[in-house]
């Protein structure tokens, strides 16, 4: 077997820096990914919070007597 020429190690390296490039635009695109769902995990949880919160509230003003029966019903709509 010979050793490649100064052409066929440049058309290897050229190869290489090809490769190289298309996994950094998959590498970005992954982590754009990552991000939509960190952004949507985050959303989700703040409305499950506030919506607990809210509940909790509208259950809590039920306890105390500020709210009937049918204002419970409207405030969880």
């Amino acid at each position: 077997m010979t050793t490649p020429g100064n052409h066929e190690l440049y058309e290897m390296i050229q190869a290489l820096e090809q490769k190289v490039t298309e996994l950094q635009g998959k590498l970005h695109m992954v982590e754009d990914d990552l991000n939509d769902v960190d952004n949507r995990t985050n959303k989700l949880i703040t409305n499950i919070v506030i919506k607990a919160d809210w509940n909790e509230g509208i259950h809590i003003l039920k306890r105390i007597g500020a709210l009937n029966d049918v204002d419970i019903r409207r405030g969880l709509i």
